[in-house]
């Protein structure tokens, strides 16, 4: 649960409006509120909560792919999985907003219409608390695994020594990830406290991503 994130613009404008118009820095009180061009605000329902679902962590469907070949000697195994929807909190990209430090605030090569000027972001940072700014798609596709061995026995008999099959091979783990997710892997989760299992809890907040690995393989048949 956290805030949704709105703007207002006044009569006539849209969000795109803040240089063309000359709008950044404007304000407008209404109700006895005062409200600055283009910054965001917290949407309060006709109720008076603030607090409201921003996403889920709960994936539309996960899939896996696996593959294999031989030839001759030589063996090939490839996996893919992922999942398709959900959504990830990107709470290490929110802190970084405190500093100015996100690629947010970076404004080079943005259009003179998507451009916005740092209070804004620091606006969206709202003190670490959690807002629907920093929900992200969690959809992604990786190649979890492939593996290439060879049978040397293929090439020598080794069946005198007792040896009917030795195989060497290479393996890659989290080889490479496809994703729109703007952290460093989307397979991420933060548990504890009022989070529960890091499984549910799509919190990316300064977690390692999943280590990419090479092992080398020898197997044996006697």
């Amino acid at each position: 649960m956290g805030w949704w994130c709105l703007v207002w613009v006044g009569d006539g404008n849209t969000w795109k409006d803040g240089i063309s118009k000359i709008l950044w820095g404007t304000s407008k009180t209404l109700e006895g509120r005062t409200y600055g061009w283009g910054r965001p605000v917290q949407y309060i329902d006709e109720t008076g909560n603030k607090l409201h679902q921003m996403g889920t962590s709960v994936p539309d469907f996960s899939y896996s792919m696996t593959s294999s070949l031989r030839f001759k000697g030589a063996s090939v195994y490839v996996m893919f999985d992922g999942q398709s929807g959900g959504e990830i909190y990107n709470h290490t990209r929110q802190w970084a907003a405190r500093d100015d430090g996100s690629d947010d605030v970076d404004q080079y090569g943005k259009t003179d219409e998507t451009k916005k000027p740092t209070i804004y972001y620091r606006d969206m940072y709202h003190v670490n608390a959690p807002n629907s700014w920093y929900v992200e798609d969690g959809t992604y596709l990786k190649l979890r695994e492939l593996a290439v061995k060879y049978d040397l026995a293929n090439l020598v008999d080794m069946r005198g020594v007792g040896i009917s099959s030795l195989k060497l091979g290479i393996v890659g783990r989290n080889l490479l990830t496809w994703t729109d997710y703007r952290g460093f892997d989307p397979e991420v989760g933060r548990g504890g406290g009022q989070l529960g299992s890091a499984v549910n809890a799509r919190v990316d907040s300064y977690r390692y991503p999943n280590y990419r690995t090479f092992s080398f393989t020898l197997d044996l048949d006697f």
